[in-house]
């Protein structure tokens, strides 16, 4: 327009005269007209000249220079360096001070013990030597219980693994060169010398004596197994069919070494055959359902009998077996074991079940052909093994893939292993683990796990699995989390432990001069927690700097290959060879259900009474599929039944020309397994809250059905008067033994037994009754009564209503429940006895919880295909189940044709190389020394092609980011221009998660704000200052927008003592941070800028579109007025991307988004690797017009206010389960900071009084000399009684006063409400 205006123009042919000769699509265009006298008249527009549009400032970077460093970042070429090490931002401290980062971050307790060289520490009391005592008591039983119920050790002995030191074993001995040539010759023998070779040497005579020894002991066992077994079945004879079927329920349940003997083995399952058999022919019932049951039960007996190890059996035994096959219609080739037949005769005489080669029972037989009867009721027996193996590193048959895992675990390669839940991974950690511990009495595994949960569980495992009897002061294991420690870290052989805890260690300059040069293995568990948006960055940065394979494992990797091409370019620039074993194959298959609504509420009135509503139907795999759906999800799967409903189906509507897939022709083999129910279940919801009422309800309506009961049954009234009868003649009876036991007077006379075995002695009324509870038969009555009596106590004050639930069977599990409730919950489920355990997504993520049934109830936006593949993999567990049910319950149909048709997403995007890992990366070279380990580390993260497994940032860039951030890092005042940290590094570094508030924090002291906030006159109103600022920076939650609301909050004030809405940070912060974004902006804007021109060549032109990423279309070449002005005046743009600069945008960035969103093809910028300080100048007073999008919440400062815990979860919205999360993390930031300006006081002082060398003279402390086992644990926050260090200034101890003040307010009134 301003160009027809300018030039007067009448027609597109004058501003286009080359048109004639464009598309046809484009001739619309000739007759289009323009009144351009008349515009020009209207409106008065100046000429528009080319303006050259002014270049960005040139950035010019502090001088920098360290010899790791160096040789990589000489490939960076900014020409704007200063050379001058003195032109650097002058400290408020007045000095740059080293830092020394060799004490604990919540304390200042070395972080090496006292036999490493780390400082002695105060002594413990008496009492506080005892609690410590108590402490890991209470702990070492828990994690007993729990080790038992995970090793099915419930109740007995755990079976340990005991692995002899290393130290203890003689070293091999090794073969001379005389010694290899007779071995070389050896090897080069004939096959005939060989076998003549290999002839069986005579026995001994020590061997003959062993080998007679070995045959009575056999000979002995096999009598007394037999005699047991025949006084059983004598005892049995008594006995109904029920009762005896019972029993041998029971012997196979809880088999004894004589029950497991193979001949009595076997003969307990043929006489179980023999009972089925006869209580079928007492009852006959042509019911063909029926018939498919029994038919079931009776083909998984025949299946045990053929796995038993017997080498014969009775020809008797034999017959029987054969008669059983074609009574029911099957063949006998395949099912009877294929052993020698002796002529001995069984204890007891079977059923008849022939006469003449017919049977007897015509009604035993099955309608279908057998293969046909197998597909639709046996899908689950079949052989589902894949290519297993005898293997002698383990005491299973592994599958190929498994086969696999262990020779890349033996040949110390990298791993990533990726197979679905149920397929087998758990033996890879515990494998890789023994063999560490085989290895060497000081190799070192650690096994990173995402939840804390996760961690405990596998910790009981291990306890339970290895023992070893070092010689020196070794253990075996250690577990560190942020808040739990157990174990000496320097002396354990397997750390279990979470991500963020490794990359503190491996990280940690003190680590790496002893700690991490001995880690041999690095197992990560759930790998693909890689891709969370919070914590997963730390994944990638112990992937980048471990110091040994890894091992990584996971059942839910989108996109596997382009991760794993990631993790192998990584291994290998640490050179180590990887391998990479994918396993799409469950090994039980998930049946599907869904579950109909009904507006009719049905009635209940027990268990045993409850009628199926039929409200449960079935989905086919192929059902699912919509008329969208173009492919098929890579894990759909049909089940055997699946396949012969297509295959009529397909038959039925004359889909198959051929019978080539009939089931008989297809099938030439069948396989044998066992069927189990369906309980125990997960119901699934992903909501707390509904998590608890759905249990509430759920009791509720058993305990009212049992109330009804009890007031209208007779039996149970006649029942409750029998026993009251009892008891009072129980007392009558125990006065009588009392006056009886004082009228003996010989001690030595024989007493009678007092203990009454009548069921009345146990009968409680209060107990749940079976037919009103899910509960399974607990391994112990005593131990669930301690148990519940635990969680009732005061430790845990576990809600009445949950431990009702418990009673009956059900139980919650949430992050909401204490620690306690949720490990034994665990536990009881694992035992059997709880079989409904309603939970939120907790369960999903690796935790032992098999269950028979999953059940989704009711749709979550959180519910994603990622989760429901977690939560469904619950059910069928491999060594279990062989079939796992799936059950969707309040959900729309076409919800769950999303879900199950739904592809796993590829892992999220996140990047490591953040600026406080760059600056832990310089403590860790400096720290340790330069340590082989530190400097190798560094130099494989600079030399990678890609950083990140989601980023396609190259090499040349991550140096150009490396070199820039290290830029901020000088003018922030935490490196020297060696590379050294300085200063405030402790509580940069220390706060690595809380980036970028850490930095702001660093720059509102280095700036002097904290200090004129701490300065103030009234030390209320600088305590109230420092508390908000601290709220803004490590405090954030956003409150939704309907919640906000004036009107809502001017309510809620007015009931509770919260201001809910934290206050906007004062005008002179928000400016000091404003300025300080500035310069963040121009810093990263250079970024940009230096390496478009620097790598211009490279980059090529900026032509494919942002949003599809396809080539721009050839535009139309024409010559005209109108082209010649645009080239003149068009805006050609380095960094910035043409398409946006076609908006009249240049080369200068108005914000950090601004440049992340639009800068060019081929620069790779990640928001959260820059350190914004926008968020905080968007809640500050110079927003004031602009009101942001969410207002913060004030739950911290409200708690400091007023300390009540039901105030935060009703007025500020905590959810409650997250309240002492929330609360702890912020006390664990007050402590690091206060613990970080401690030392850097102290470090201050030491600096101005040169002749003082040492910060215990310095504060005038003295050393005890003392036991190791007798340190504090590091509980104590910061130094106690610290005391203002000398030559400290007014101003900076005024800092640490109102710090010292916070931390020491929260910490008590936190410790408190949770005491």
């Amino acid at each position: 327009m301003s160009f027809i205006v300018q030039t007067k123009s009448t027609s597109y042919q004058q501003v286009c005269p080359s048109l004639q000769g464009t598309d046809e699509e484009l001739r619309f265009l000739s007759n289009l007209t323009f009144n351009g006298p008349s515009l020009a008249a209207l409106y008065s527009i100046p000429l528009y000249h080319a303006v050259p549009v002014s270049p960005p400032l040139q950035y010019q970077l502090l001088a920098f220079s360290n010899h790791v460093f160096d040789t990589a970042l000489a490939d960076v070429h900014v020409h704007n360096t200063s050379r001058s090490i003195a032109d650097v931002p002058k400290s408020i401290f007045g000095m740059h001070i080293l830092a020394n980062d060799a004490k604990h971050w919540h304390n200042t307790r070395a972080i090496l013990p006292v036999h490493l060289g780390g400082e002695k520490t105060k002594s413990l009391t008496e009492w506080e030597k005892r609690r410590r005592d108590r402490r890991e008591h209470r702990a070492q039983t828990r994690l007993q219980r729990q080790a038992a119920s995970l090793t099915g050790a419930n109740g007995n002995m755990l079976n340990k693994i005991t692995i002899a030191p290393v130290g203890s074993k003689a070293p091999p001995v090794r073969a001379t060169g005389a010694e290899k040539t007779r071995a070389n010759i050896q090897e080069r023998k004939s096959k005939k010398t060989r076998e003549a070779d290999s002839k069986p040497i005579p026995l001994t005579g020590v061997q003959k004596a062993r080998a007679k020894i070995l045959e009575d002991k056999t000979k002995k066992t096999e009598k007394e197994a037999t005699e047991w077994w025949e006084g059983k079945l004598k005892a049995m004879n008594h006995d109904t069919i029920e009762e005896q079927l019972k029993s041998i329920d029971f012997f196979k349940r809880n088999p004894s070494h004589k029950a497991t003997y193979p001949s009595v083995a076997f003969e307990i399952r043929l006489y179980h055959l023999h009972l089925i058999l006869k209580s079928w022919t007492m009852k006959p019932d042509p019911d063909v359902h029926r018939v498919d049951i029994l038919v079931v039960k009776i083909l998984c007996l025949l299946s045990e009998i053929k796995l038993l190890p017997v080498p014969t059996i009775p020809k008797t035994a034999r017959k029987f077996l054969a008669d059983v096959c074609l009574s029911i219609g099957f063949d006998t080739d395949t099912l009877l074991p294929n052993v020698d037949l002796s002529p001995e005769s069984f204890a007891f005489k079977p059923i008849k079940l022939v006469s003449k080669n017919a049977s007897l029972y015509p009604f035993m037989t099955i309608r279908l052909s057998p293969v046909e009867w197998q597909l639709e009721h046996f899908g689950e027996y079949m052989d589902r093994s894949m290519d297993s193996a005898p293997d002698t590193r383990v005491s299973f048959s592994p599958d190929r893939w498994q086969r696999e895992v262990l020779d890349a675990i033996d040949e110390n390669q990298s791993l990533l292993a990726l197979a679905p839940t149920s397929a087998g991974k758990t033996f890879i950690s515990f494998y890789a683990m023994e063999k560490v511990l085989r290895e060497s009495d000081n190799g070192i595994l650690v096994y990173v796990a995402p939840t804390k949960a996760l961690v405990n569980q596998i910790a009981a495992e291990v306890y339970g699995r290895f023992s070893k009897n070092y010689s020196g002061s070794q253990t075996i294991l250690a577990v560190y989390t942020r808040d739990t420690r157990v174990g000496d870290l320097q002396r354990a052989q397997i750390l279990i432990t979470v991500p963020e805890m490794l990359g503190i260690l491996i990280l940690s300059p003190t680590m790496a001069q002893n700690w991490t040069s001995r880690v041999k293995r690095i197992i990560l568990d759930e790998i693909h927690s890689i891709g969370q948006e919070q914590g997963g960055a730390v994944w990638e940065q112990i992937i980048l700097l471990a110091p040994c394979p890894v091992i990584g494992l996971s059942a839910t990797v989108g996109s596997p290959e382009q991760f794993n091409k990631w993790l192998e370019s990584v291994q290998k620039a640490h050179c180590f060879s990887h391998v990479y074993i994918h396993h799409p194959h469950r090994y039980s298959h998930l049946r599907k259900y869904f579950f109909l609504p009904s507006p009719e509420r049905s009635s209940f009135t027990s268990l045993s009474k409850h009628e199926i509503s039929k409200r449960l139907t079935f989905l086919h795999p192929l059902s699912l599929l919509s008329d969208n759906s173009n492919s098929l999800p890579v894990d759909m799967a049909l089940e055997s039944r699946d396949c012969l409903s297509l295959y009529r189906t397909l038959r039925s509507h004359s889909l198959l020309e051929d019978d080539d897939l009939s089931p008989d022709v297809f099938f030439k083999s069948r396989g044998l397994l066992h069927k189990l129910n369906n309980l125990p279940a997960i119901l699934f919801s992903l909501d707390r809250t509904n998590c608890e009422i759905m249990a509430k309800l759920l009791v509720e309506r058993l305990e009212r059905a049992e109330t009804d009961w009890k007031q209208s049954d007779r039996s149970w009234k006649v029942k409750l008067a029998e026993v009251e009868s009892w008891r009072k003649m129980d007392k009558v009876r125990s006065a009588q033994r009392q006056k009886e036991m004082k009228q003996k007077k010989d001690d030595d006379a024989p007493r009678e037994d007092t203990s009454s075995h009548a069921w009345q002695a146990t009968f409680n009324e209060e107990d749940p009754l079976a037919d009103f509870s899910f509960a399974g038969r607990p391994s112990s009555i005593e131990e669930l009564e301690r148990v519940i009596q635990e969680l009732s106590g005061p430790m845990l004050q576990t809600s009445d209503w949950a431990i009702r639930a418990l009673r009956r069977g059900i139980a919650v599990h949430h992050a909401g429940k204490s620690k306690g409730y949720r490990v034994a919950i665990e536990n009881l489920f694992r035992q059997g006895y709880i079989r409904v355990m309603i939970s939120t997504g907790t369960l999903a993520l690796g935790i032992n919880a098999p269950a028979r049934t999953s059940v989704f109830c009711g749709d979550s936006p959180y519910l994603t295909a990622l989760m429901y593949r977690q939560c469904a993999g619950r059910a069928g567990r491999r060594g279990f189940d062989l079939l796992g049910n799936v059950v969707f319950y309040g959900l729309p149909y076409s919800r769950v044709q999303r879900l199950v048709l739904s592809r796993l997403p590829a892992l999220g995007d996140s990047f490591p190389l953040t600026s406080t890992f760059i600056l832990r990366l310089f403590n860790l070279l400096q720290g340790s020394n330069y340590a082989d380990f530190a400097v190798k580390s560094v130099q494989s993260v600079m030399d990678l092609p890609r950083i990140s497994h989601r980023s396609d940032m190259g090499r040349d860039q991550v140096l150009h980011h490396v070199r820039f951030s290290i830029e901020y890092l000088r003018r922030a005042g935490l490196l020297n221009h060696e590379g050294k940290p300085v200063n405030l590094f402790g509580i940069a570094s220390h706060l690595y998660h809380t980036e970028p508030s850490n930095f702001a924090f660093v720059h509102l002291l280095e700036s002097g704000v904290i200090h004129k906030i701490c300065g103030q006159p009234s030390s209320v109103e600088a305590e109230k200052s420092l508390l908000i600022l601290l709220c803004h920076l490590f405090g954030r939650k956003y409150i939704p927008r309907n919640y906000s609301q004036p009107e809502v909050i001017a309510k809620l004030q007015k009931i509770y003592p919260s201001l809910i809405i934290l206050p906007p940070l004062p005008s002179n912060i928000g400016a000091q941070l404003q300025h300080h974004n500035k310069d963040i902006l121009n810093m990263f804007s250079s970024y940009a800028l230096s390496y478009a021109a620097e790598h211009q060549s490279s980059l090529g032109i900026d032509n494919v579109l942002p949003l599809s990423n396809g080539p721009l279309v050839n535009a139309v070449h024409s010559e005209s007025p109108f082209i010649d002005h645009l080239n003149k005046t068009k805006i050609t743009p380095t960094a910035r991307s043409v398409f946006a600069a076609t908006s009249g945008l240049d080369d200068h960035f108005t914000s950090i988004h601004d440049l992340v969103s639009t800068v060019r093809k081929g620069i790779h910028l990640h928001e959260h690797a820059i350190p914004s300080m926008q968020g905080f100048i968007d809640h500050s007073a110079l927003s004031n017009l602009m009101k942001p999008e969410h207002e913060l919440n004030a739950y911290i400062f409200d708690f400091y206010s007023h300390g009540q815990l039901s105030t935060l979860a009703e007025a500020n919205g905590i959810r409650r389960g997250d309240v002492w999360y929330k609360l702890q993390e912020f006390h664990l930031t007050l402590k690091t900071i206060q613990t970080s300006l401690q030392e850097l006081l102290i470090q201050l002082s030491l600096a101005r009084n040169k002749e003082v060398k040492d910060a215990n003279e310095l504060l005038n402390l003295e050393a005890e000399d003392e036991d190791e086992d007798d340190v504090s644990e590091g509980d104590e926050d910061g130094i106690e009684g610290f005391k203002r260090p000398p030559e400290t200034s007014s101003n900076d101890w005024k800092v640490y006063e109102i710090f010292d003040l916070i931390t020491n307010t929260f910490g008590k009134k936190f410790h408190e409400i949770y005491a």
